[in-house]
């Protein structure tokens, strides 16, 4: 909860859905920041398989913004992660690939208002101005939640928690480092899935990893 703790994020009082959405945000995107850049890249493809097919090692730098405050003409907007993809070979202040990553707890609860992340998507194409972009809508809810893009130039993905859950079970080639936070992220969205995301099943969960006899070293 490092993130939501530095932007007064943390929650105050128990069962507040927005509390959660931040502290979760923090605790599961947060640590990717300490991870390679590669196995950043190796761990997003995939948690969002379909969503940034696109993606490669060879962006040079990665850089997480976490609530990042824009002003539109209906007033402020926060979306709750940004990840810029540049390459500093071009040009240093260019963004090659943005991830805008919106976290909910229940859905978007105004149909007839213009959807959240349409409101995120303008804001940040005056503002940011990134060469491409795709935004992903984090919910624990199906496709009925997705908001219908009308930017052709941006792709808007629906995911549900419990699909990255799923996806975290999937071998993948990295670094010791990055398989850690594979494990223990698995584990926690396990717990968070058994004892707070109501509505969600874990039938179908595998066992969630023993870490009692789990040992990492980082460096030499």
């Amino acid at each position: 909860m490092l993130h939501a703790v530095i932007h007064n994020k943390k929650a105050q009082k128990r069962g507040h859905a927005w509390t959660l959405e931040d502290n979760v945000t923090s605790t599961f995107f947060g640590s990717l920041c300490f991870l390679d850049k590669t196995d950043v890249i190796s761990l997003l493809g995939l948690c969002f398989p379909s969503s940034i097919e696109d993606l490669n090692n060879t962006y040079s730098i990665i850089e997480f913004d976490f609530w990042p405050n824009f002003k539109t003409d209906k007033g402020r907007i926060e979306p709750d992660l940004l990840i810029h993809f540049k390459n500093t070979e071009t040009n240093s202040d260019k963004i090659d690939f943005l991830l805008l990553i919106e976290v909910k707890w229940q859905g978007y609860k105004d149909e007839h208002e213009e959807h959240q992340v349409h409101r995120q998507i303008d804001a940040i194409k005056k503002h940011l101005n990134p060469e491409n972009m795709h935004a992903i809508y984090l919910t624990q809810y199906d496709d009925k939640q997705k908001p219908k893009s009308k930017h052709k130039d941006v792709g808007i993905q629906c995911v549900k928690w419990i699909d990255i859950a799923s996806q975290l079970n999937l071998p993948l080639n990295i670094s010791d480092k990055g398989k850690y936070w594979q494990k223990c992220s698995r584990a926690y969205l396990d717990r968070l899935l058994r004892n707070v995301f109501n509505g969600f099943t874990t039938s179908d969960f595998k066992k969630v990893p023993d870490f009692e006899n789990t040992r990492i070293f980082f460096g030499e």
